[in-house]
């Protein structure tokens, strides 16, 4: 690929041109060619903000970036090359540490499964995430077949860290389904975590198909209940052997709790890296004025956040469960007096 200059003297990398499965590989050639403190335009058809996480970690620097265009037909992105170090070595190993913490929760499995499909027949990485990833395996399985290896190396409280192999060659995919799950493959007690786990880490719009050897009906019954109707069901098959169903993920309509407390505005952190929530709540927080609230929303149960706000506020807030998961939790938070 030839990278042109702009007018601005920027270096384009023009993605247009390209499929969808080689753009990473175009965006990585392009960001290799420029020197620290120089930028790039990369131009595309879709965000590629995945592909800058992803190059940050496995070339240990760092990128700023700007959008000048963004969609919905074309985004342009400005990118910046800094200094930094993300990629580390697993001691006593030649595995990359692909650290996924820092990034937002919609982005994680799509770098992931970018990182396996680069891999060689028997390369592999090291994973770290702060959650177990349990519901990855499946989903790596369901996708790309047995062809991995998975193996803990730690198993938290705060921090997991998982060795994944490729053992065969996968073929990748493509359509309108971000991902699918083959819940055959699934114990019967993880498959409605690892399924909802997966949907609240979903972009509206995005689609997820089940397999199974039966009608997943109570499937569907349970999303009915838990989410409202903030998804779409459609059966592609309908046995007698399999049946096949696209769950797509809609905007939610404002939640019946919402109109009830007459709260204000919702804060959704759940796009936001697990380091940034603590920080954008309480300022949310400070801004309120004593009687008023906000709606937290988030992608796991935020307790941790409740004995922060009791030991920094005590007196001063309120604490109201909304909904409580599996998909989605929120939370009536509010001030109920000036901070002392």
């Amino acid at each position: 690929m030839e990278h042109k200059m702009g007018v601005n003297g920027w270096k384009q990398i023009n993605l247009l041109e390209y499929p969808h499965q080689e753009c990473h590989v175009q965006v990585f050639r392009g960001l290799d060619e420029i020197g620290v403190g120089e930028p790039a335009l990369v131009i595309a058809d879709h965000d590629t903000r995945p592909v800058f996480y992803q190059y940050q970690t496995e070339r240990g620097c760092s990128l700023s970036w700007q959008y000048e265009q963004e969609g919905p037909e074309v985004w342009k992105i400005r990118v910046t090359k800094g200094n930094g170090s993300a990629v580390k070595e697993l001691k006593g190993s030649r595995l990359e540490e692909l650290d996924v913490r820092h990034l937002p929760p919609p982005f994680r499995h799509k770098t992931i499964f970018e990182k396996f499909d680069g891999l060689a027949c028997g390369q592999g990485f090291l994973l770290v995430n702060d959650h177990d990833p349990k519901p990855l395996y499946y989903e790596l399985r369901s996708v790309r077949g047995e062809n991995l290896d998975w193996e803990y190396v730690e198993q938290g409280p705060k921090v997991w860290r998982v060795k994944v192999i490729k053992t065969k060659d996968t073929d990748v995919g493509a359509g309108e389904v971000v991902t699918k799950f083959d819940v055959r493959q699934i114990p019967a007690p993880d498959r409605h975590p690892s399924i909802f786990h997966r949907f609240g880490t979903l972009r509206t719009g995005e689609s997820m198909e089940i397999i199974n050897d039966h009608d997943p009906r109570p499937l569907y019954e349970h999303f009915r209940m838990v989410v409202g109707d903030a998804f779409s069901w459609k059966y592609l098959e309908q046995g007698p052997r399999v049946w096949r169903a696209q769950i797509t993920k809609k905007e939610r309509a404002q939640p019946e709790g919402t109109r009830t407390h007459g709260l204000g505005e919702e804060l959704d952190v759940r796009p936001y890296p697990p380091a940034d929530r603590h920080r954008l709540i309480f300022e949310k927080y400070e801004g309120l004025t004593p009687g008023k609230l906000f709606i937290l929303v988030n992608d796991h149960d935020p307790k941790p956040l409740y004995y922060q706000f009791a030991a920094e506020h005590e007196g001063a807030f309120s604490w109201e469960y909304i909904e409580r998961g599996p998909a989605a939790w929120r939370v009536a938070i509010g001030k109920t007096s000036a901070r002392r």
